[in-house]
């Protein structure tokens, strides 16, 4: 039976928030981005080559990670 554990990681792009969720086994099954015209998150799995391989792209703590969504005016998730 899979596990339904799931592990958060927590990025910058620029300043953009992104959550990426994950698998027990760090397989990433969503990510989320701050869309700035809605103020909301969306989803966007074609993020994941830019998470693995862009030099813009900032790994961050919870922390840091709702510092930005407030600063954008997003409730953050």
């Amino acid at each position: 039976m899979p596990s339904k554990e799931r592990v958060y990681h927590y990025y910058l792009l620029g300043n953009r928030p992104i959550k990426v969720t994950c698998s027990a086994m760090e397989i990433p099954i969503n990510i989320e981005i701050v869309d700035s015209d809605k103020k909301e998150f969306v989803s966007d799995l074609s993020l994941v080559p830019v998470i693995t391989d862009s030099m813009d792209i900032r790994k961050v703590d919870e922390n840091e990670f709702i510092n930005a969504c407030l600063a954008k005016g997003v409730k953050p998730i």
